[in-house]
C-alpha cells in the first residue's frame, strides 16, 4: 500500500462483501467515512490509524485504471474531514472513496 491508495476491508471475517473503504494517507493512517462515531447515529469523515480502520481485518488495495496523483487524492480527502453528509442511495464509504480517488470532472466513470 502507498499514500493515496484506495484501500478497503471486509466487514465480515471471511473477507467477503460488503466492504468498508478509505484513503491511505501514509504514516499508517487512513481517512474514511465512519458510521456510529462516538456511539451516535450520525456518520463522519475521520482521519484514523490503520489499526482502527482495519479492526483486525486484512487490508486490500483497489486498483484504478485512472486516478489522480496521490497528493491530490490525500488533499481532497483532508478537505472533507469532519463532513457528516450521508447518502442512503450510495454506500457512504464507496461514495467517499470514488470522489477522492477519481475526480468526477476529469474521469466520468467515478
Amino acid at each position: 500500500m502507498a499514500k493515496g491508495d484506495h484501500i478497503y476491508v471486509s466487514i465480515y471475517p471471511n473477507n467477503s462483501s460488503p466492504f468498508h473503504h478509505g484513503i491511505d494517507c501514509g504514516n499508517d493512517t487512513v481517512i474514511h467515512y465512519q458510521k456510529g462515531y462516538k456511539n451516535e447515529k450520525h456518520e463522519i469523515i475521520l482521519w484514523v490509524s490503520m489499526t482502527d480502520f482495519a479492526k483486525g481485518k486484512e487490508i486490500f488495495t483497489w486498483k484504478h485504471d485512472k486516478c489522480d496523483p496521490p497528493l491530490i487524492v490525500v488533499e481532497r480527502a483532508k478537505c472533507r474531514l469532519g463532513e457528516t453528509k450521508y447518502s442512503l442511495v450510495y454506500p457512504s464509504s464507496v461514495t467517499f472513496r470514488n470522489k477522492q480517488v477519481v475526480q468526477e470532472l476529469n474521469h466520468p466513470e467515478a
